[in-house]
């Protein structure tokens, strides 16, 4: 073995192996690395050299392993411990990371960017508590800290505290008026608080900033959607396609875009991107037999598994019968919760429980294809929209509707379901419609109102000021064979955009939908009727957050209603 180098031909040969590394020549780095490995040993300077080589070479896990071995040789050393925290959230140990950067803070609470690196951690680690007051005291120490106004941001955002978040960019943004990503932060605050138009400002200044960041120009083109400007949405989305063809976000919001507009032929090809989509929650299923991909079916046996919530599935049911028509044998798995309902409707398919494992699927009937449901429209919808759903194509069961009649109905008024939650996490805020804010429904005579609401409403109800009647023995969330009985059993139903009126739709019963002028993209802008519903009739906001026209054509549209009766 020859003898180990000299501190200054060791300080040589490190800097050899960083330029071989910048030249992209990693396999020669790697083998002066391995020479140093065996002259000088593992010094925690040489273990951080390796680590660079195998990150170069693509090895991650090798990269962090050294790392590691570098931080314990040297734990006094701040360069060595911050690359390892580092490394550890860019693997996904945000646990691990906030407790090295936790540990370095310790040593020097006044570092500003361990602040900063800490918080972040703890906030993927899901401590939001004390990330928040990690990113506080660097914000107190210092208030024009605009990368810990950010994180401060952040933190609210995850918390789902979008009002707490808006402050916080705009501290950043005052602080820091260069700084793209705090104008981009805001904008996306803003438009989780659906102020689409104050979000666009902030989107195109952080777009001056920073023109060619693809992130803020895909949520710049939602926000041109949410605003209504289809073209002007499409044509950033197209930009980012040309530039880029595989990315499947743009696509899949291109595709919505369609949806909403209407244009279910360009509409259905970009939704078959959800999948690889950065904000689609739903995963893709494997099983060994092929995807469906429009052919004849001819008596084929087809699979048709579920993939979103249960809104979806019910909607995306609609199209069962026009399967059934095309000559399909039918396998359908539903959410466990929706089966009885489901195998009592179309009783010539079997129906079956989605398992625990989403990523493949236990199938004991001879499958030829398979598809999941939101692919479905894409080879049985025309181009105007899907094709009018035959309603009812649900079924209740008939013994419970009649039983909910039986106790709703105590003195002949009309039975009224209202539900007016929605718990989505993105959309759920501008879809509700606070209980305190239908005095002029409520208030119509005549009436029986039945809540439909899923969750605690005691106090709300309460507080509303008229009767409205709730079932005790239907839990909507645990029993949906029950709740669609008990819609079955009522004469209208108005709701805001959630499931229950899915459920009527689907049921015949007549419904109509509360809509903000942001909608959902199956209620299609510009229609005062449901597509995917026979028997939905849509009231629609004129100006995002304003019910209150909404709310007076529903009283009025509910007093008639009563008056024909």
């Amino acid at each position: 073995m020859s003898a180990a180098p000299g501190p200054a031909n060791l300080a040589a040969a490190e800097e050899k192996v960083r330029a071989l590394l910048a030249a992209g020549e990693t396999e020669k780095a790697a083998t002066e690395v391995g020479t140093l490995l065996s002259t000088v040993g593992e010094t925690a300077g040489v273990l951080r050299l390796a680590a660079g080589v195998e990150m170069a070479r693509g090895d991650r896990d090798r990269m962090l392993g050294l790392l590691s071995r570098a931080a314990a040789a040297a734990p006094d050393d701040p360069a060595i411990q911050r690359e390892y925290g580092t490394a550890l959230g860019a693997a996904g140990r945000h646990g691990d990371a906030a407790a090295v950067f936790q540990r370095l803070l310790d040593r020097d609470p006044g570092d500003p960017e361990i602040s900063v690196k800490l918080g972040r951690e703890l906030r993927k680690h899901g401590d939001l508590s004390n990330a928040r007051a990690v990113l506080e005291r660097a914000v107190a120490a210092d208030p024009e800290n605009a990368e810990a106004l950010i994180g401060l941001g952040l933190v609210g955002r995850a918390a789902g505290d979008f009002e707490a978040a808006q402050a916080a960019y705009e501290r950043a943004v005052d602080a820091a008026p260069e700084n793209p990503v705090a104008h981009y932060n805001l904008a996306n605050a803003l438009f989780s608080l659906a102020r689409f138009g104050d979000a666009e400002t902030y989107y195109r200044r952080s777009l001056d900033l920073r023109p060619d960041d693809r992130d803020t120009r895909r949520n710049y083109a939602l926000c041109l959607r949410r605003l209504g400007r289809y073209d002007d949405s499409v044509a950033l989305s197209d930009a980012l396609i040309g530039e880029d063809p595989g990315d499947a976000t743009a696509r899949f919001n291109r595709g919505l875009t369609h949806l909403e507009n209407g244009r279910y032929d360009l509409g259905c090809r970009d939704y078959a991107w959800r999948w690889k989509a950065g904000d689609f929650d739903g995963r893709w299923r494997y099983f060994s037999c092929p995807v469906w991909s429009g052919e004849p079916l001819d008596g084929r046996t087809l699979l048709v598994w579920q993939e979103q919530g249960v809104g979806d599935e019910i909607m995306f049911a609609g199209m069962i019968p026009d399967l059934l028509n095309a000559g399909a044998q039918l396998v359908l798995e539903s959410d466990p919760r929706l089966v009885p309902l489901f195998a009592r409707s179309f009783p010539a398919i079997d129906v079956f429980p989605r398992p625990d494992d989403l990523s493949r699927h236990n199938v004991t009937r001879p499958v030829e294809l398979h598809a999941p449901a939101g692919d479905l429209m894409r080879w049985l919808t025309p181009d105007t929209g899907p094709p009018a759903p035959r309603a009812p194509y649900l079924t209740a069961d008939p013994a419970r509707a009649a039983a909910c009649a039986g106790k709703y109905r105590d003195d002949g008024r009309p039975l009224v379901g209202i539900a007016w939650r929605s718990n989505n996490k993105v959309t759920g805020p501008w879809r509700s419609l606070p209980l305190d804010r239908w005095g002029p429904i409520l208030n119509v005579p005549g009436v029986r109102f039945v809540s439909l609401q899923y969750g605690d409403t005691a106090a709300e109800r309460a507080a509303a000021g008229v009767e409205i009647h709730h079932d005790p023995e239907i839990d909507q969330m645990r029993d949906l064979d029950g709740f669609a009985a008990q819609i079955a059993a009522l004469d209208l139903i108005v709701a805001i955009d959630n499931s229950a009126v899915h459920f009527a739709g689907a049921l015949g019963r007549p419904v109509w939908v509360m809509l903000p002028a942001a909608p959902d993209w199956r209620w299609t802008r510009g229609r005062d009727r449901g597509l995917w519903y026979a028997d939905a009739a849509l009231y629609r906001q004129e100006e995002m957050g304003d019910w209150t026209p909404v709310v007076a054509q529903v009283a009025a549209a509910l007093s008639e209603w009563v008056d024909r009766r």
